[in-house]
Order: C-alpha cells, then structure tokens, then sequence
C-alpha cells in the first residue's frame, strides 16, 4: 500500500510496540498511553481484533474489564477508512492481524502516532505471525512480564493450559497461565515449582547503529563483574573491533573471545555465570545458542541490530529471541541529517551483512523515508560518521 506523504507528517508519526505474555497488563498500557493524548485533545482511535468477543463486540477491554469502544477487524487495510481522521491509532491483539507490520508503518508516515499491543510469542515460545516484521520499524519497544502463578517471579512468558496445539486460541485464565523461565521448563519436564533462586535470563539490548548498544551491553556485564561473577564476552571474529571505543572490562572476572558462532566456544562458556554477546546479528546460532545458555543458568546478555537498512530482519532471524528474553531495551541513535532520535540505520552499501561501520548512518523517520523515496535531505549532516562500534 503506497500513501501520499507530506513533510508534516514525516515529523509527527511514530510507532510504539508493547510486547508481553497474557496476563502482564499490555491492554491497560496501551489504554493508558492512548489516555495521554485524549487530555492532549488528540483525536483517538481503537482496532481490535474481530473474533476476540470475550468481553464485548465492539469494545476493548483489560482482564480487570477496563473497556473502551473500538472498531473490530481481521485486517487493518479492511478498516483504513475508519481510522484516517484520527491522530492516535492504538490497535489491540497486534499478533492476529497478519497486514501489521505494512498498515503500521503505512500510518506512522501519514503523521499518526500508532500504539500496538501485542504478544510476542505463542504457548510455546514461538513468534506470532508477522508482529515481529513490525519490530525493526517501531521507534519504540517494551517487553512487560506478569507475576508467575507458581512461584510469584517474574513472568515473561505464557503457558497453556489446555491440550489444544492451534497457535490462535483466544481465552483468558482458563486457558492460559504466566510463568517464569524456571517454572515453564518445570512444566516439562513434571517437577513440583522450583523456589526460583536462580538468576539465569536473556537480555536483549535493540537498536540502530550508533545507539550504544555495546556500550550498554558492557555496562551490564561489568556491573556483574564488580559483583564478583565470572563473565565472558563474545565478539564476532570477522568484525575488527576498534578498543578506543569500548569499554574497558573493569574485573579478572571478565573475559573476551571471539568466534564464528557461539557454538564454537560452548566449552570456553560453561564456568562462567554471565554471557555476553555483542554484534548478535551476525551469529547465525545466537538464538539457540542464548536459549540454552540460559536453560545452563546463565544471564545472557545480547546486543544487536535489530534490523538491516532496509529494517528487515537479519538472515539469523535474532528476532526470535523476543519471546525467549526476559527484557527488551530498543535504544536511540541522534539522526545524522537533523538530530532527533534516530530508531532506524541507513546504508550506502546493498550488503546486509556488511562490517563496515563507516558504511551506515542512523536516521528519524522523516529522513529514513526521504532517503527510501530517493529524495534528498537539504540539510547536512550535522556531525561526521565515525567508525565506532554501534
């Protein structure tokens, strides 16, 4: 779908993803978002998802039945005509609608402001659908958790309780529980709830180029190393890394390695307790490889780009990892052409897998859409690119 774009609403449009299991408050966020901008006097409206009638047809509402009138469909395209007058568009259930990545970035480069509430991943911790094509084109991503009904933890993921195995089932808490990472994998495997001592999780650090996303990955890391944990660091082999723009590793706990793919160093992995793993893209096992470190006990930290230049995702589908991590963070670059936040990377090259930071550049929404129409931003850039590493 191809939509008339002014300068205006290049400026204004923006979207906002909230990811979550059942049960962890992503409708009622959704509506509080939405709320903030009806006292802004914002026109607003609401898409859900037709066949989800639990509570009402033609109405949206929480599991503490929070209700707000809303405009039901199966596809956003088939209700675009109800929705263009508004300013803010929030859309409930995102994992249903297979147009929502496409409809999303449609109506975000018309100047609207899109709110998208969404699970991130089905029963068995696989992603929904399309929902994760629209991670790459959001300005914002948050990851919220319930409470476990087992152990009170938190939970970032959803477990069913029935033995039906379609991946679109619509139900509530008779269908469907939360639980912890320790908790969902006793659920397998028929022991009684685990205490939840255990402080194994993934961690995923999003972005452009140039948000800082090793920088942040090797704060977390040391931060456990200060703590007296042993931590490993992998960078990825065919990458030079440039030391004058990393962070120096503040303990002996600390350890660097490089590699092709994570499960070449396994073994150099098993006596450390944190796992860092930066430029993720690249690593064609880091979805599986991550999971299962985590599954050994370990925090995994993760850094990566979370889309190509044309925000698609990398070949290693690193976006899978959505539904195995405990937290998502999505950092923000400073766009080289007029210094908003920057959410997405542009390239002078058309190799995805190119190592070459100088080759990329982070930019808005505005300026990402002028460089994708072939249109040229009058202004210059307002600082030199340099070769650092996110």
């Amino acid at each position: 779908m191809l939509l008339e774009l002014d300068d205006k609403s290049r400026y204004s449009g923006r979207v906002e993803l909230i990811l979550g299991p059942m049960f962890s408050g992503k409708t009622t966020e959704m509506l509080r978002r939405l709320k903030r901008h009806q006292l802004a006097n914002c026109s607003c409206r609401i898409v859900k998802y037709l066949k989800d009638t639990r509570f009402s047809n033609d109405q949206v509402s929480t599991h503490d039945r929070q209700m707000q009138e809303a405009i039901g469909a199966t596809q956003i395209r088939d209700v675009m005509d109800k929705i263009l007058d508004a300013d803010v568009i929030a859309i409930d259930e995102g994992q249903f609608f297979n147009d929502i990545a496409e409809s999303c970035e449609d109506l975000a480069n018309m100047g609207k402001v899109v709110i998208v509430s969404a699970l991130d991943g089905d029963y068995n911790r696989k992603r929904f659908k399309t929902i994760l094509a629209l991670c790459p084109m959001a300005e914002e991503v948050c990851k919220l958790n319930s409470v476990c009904t087992r152990c009170g933890a938190d939970a970032p993921f959803s477990k069913r309780l029935t033995s039906n195995t379609e991946q679109e089932v619509i139900g509530g808490s008779e269908m469907y529980t939360a639980l912890c990472r320790s908790c969902y994998l006793s659920t397998f495997e028929c022991q009684s709830p685990p205490k939840c001592l255990k402080i194994a999780r993934i961690e995923l650090i999003l972005g452009p180029v140039f948000s800082g996303k090793t920088s942040e990955l090797l704060r977390r890391q040391n931060r456990h190393a200060l703590a007296g944990r042993i931590c490993k660091l992998i960078h990825y082999k065919k990458k030079a890394v440039d030391e004058n723009h990393l962070i120096p590793l503040l303990s002996h706990s600390s350890q660097s390695i490089t590699a092709e793919t994570v499960s070449d160093v396994m073994d150099c992995l098993r006596d450390c307790q944190v796992v860092a793993i930066d430029d993720a893209q690249f690593f064609a096992d880091v979805v599986t490889c991550a999971e299962r470190l985590a599954n050994m006990d370990k925090i995994v930290i993760v850094a990566s780009l979370d889309g190509d230049f044309n925000r698609k995702e990398f070949n290693n589908e690193v976006l899978e990892l959505y539904p195995l991590a405990e937290e998502i963070t999505k950092l923000h670059a400073v766009c080289t052409e007029c210094g908003v936040d920057a959410s997405f990377s542009s390239s002078s090259t058309t190799d995805q897998a190119s190592l070459l930071d100088r080759a990329y550049k982070a930019v808005c929404r505005k300026c990402y859409t002028a460089t994708a129409s072939h249109s040229i931003c009058d202004s210059v850039s307002r600082m030199p690119l340099k070769n650092v590493n996110s």
